[in-house]
């Protein structure tokens, strides 16, 4: 009775998880997708922007997917936010320059917040977060967003 009940579980188990897994795996990479590339974002809406902008290399969008998620999910609570891939030509080591020097951005990944008819400014960079929790970061950012804005 116990194996049977043990088959039935996997059996059931297994197609539970492999949907969970397929809609998990199409969630993030919808995410990732839906960053902005920098030289699109300054060509077609920076002039008009409003809000906060992650700058990260795809790699930093990749590897802290979670991360940045939630805080893209937070800081729309407070104004648009959208994530710039700040990558080259989809290059690992080569950056938009002109799109890291015209928000003058000192440290990726960064949030930079613009009021539009105003200068951009970098309100948090991620430099020291490393031995940090994505709890912890949340945390900082969220103390830093409401004392910037």
């Amino acid at each position: 009775m116990l194996k049977l009940y043990i088959g039935v579980s996997i059996i059931v188990l297994i197609p539970i998880l492999t949907l969970y897994i397929s809609i998990k795996i199409r969630r993030d990479q919808s995410f990732v997708m839906s960053s902005i590339d920098s030289e699109l974002f300054t060509r077609n809406i920076l002039n008009e922007f409003s809000g906060f902008i992650i700058c990260a290399e795809k790699e930093t969008i990749i590897n802290k997917l979670k991360l940045l998620r939630i805080l893209s999910e937070t800081l729309r609570k407070f104004e648009p936010c959208v994530i710039v891939d700040v990558t080259k030509d989809n290059s690992e080591w080569h950056l938009d320059v002109n799109f890291i020097q015209r928000l003058q951005i000192n440290v990726l990944p960064c949030i930079i917040h613009i009021k539009q008819g105003s200068k951009p400014r970098e309100l948090v960079n991620f430099m020291g977060f490393n031995t940090l929790s994505d709890q912890e970061i949340i945390r900082l950012v969220i103390k830093e967003i409401k004392k910037g804005i």
